[in-house]
């Protein structure tokens, strides 16, 4: 492990304490197929790796994803800027800037430091395991 990385446990009430940090990346997601206007937020340290975004994800979400567990949730990294105007859902396949995201990927260097502003950093693939690709 990384000097100065901490494991977020996968407990919610645990998470929310943990968040009073200043040092942490705000990141936004939806899930495949929402609108943008169903985006919701994490803030997580950028030593975190994305495990632990994993499990930030399934405690913000709750109870949504109760039957899949933290670990199965597959996240691809997107970069999406916000558009209110925008009132199609958002679809993996329709995007071409996406990359999978492997769960000891560091944050930092995945999302930059600072992270972009006003956008999507991630989509949860809601597809049956194996169809995800660059080129879906």
């Amino acid at each position: 492990m990384s000097p100065g990385y901490t494991p977020i446990p996968a407990d919610a009430e645990t998470v929310v304490d943990m968040l009073s940090s200043t040092e942490l990346l705000l990141l936004f997601g939806i899930v495949d197929g929402q609108l943008i206007s169903n985006a919701f937020s994490v803030r997580v340290s950028p030593e975190s790796t994305v495990d632990d975004l994993k499990k930030l994800i399934k405690a913000a979400k709750a109870p949504s994803f109760v039957h899949i567990p933290a670990d199965e949730l597959r996240l691809v990294r997107v970069s999406i800027p916000y558009d209110e105007q925008e009132l199609a859902p958002i679809r993996l396949r329709s995007l071409v800037f996406k990359r999978p995201l492997h769960p000891f990927d560091n944050l930092r260097e995945v999302f930059g430091d600072p992270v972009p502003r006003d956008s999507i950093h991630f989509i949860i693939d809601t597809k049956p395991l194996g169809t995800i690709s660059n080129n879906n």
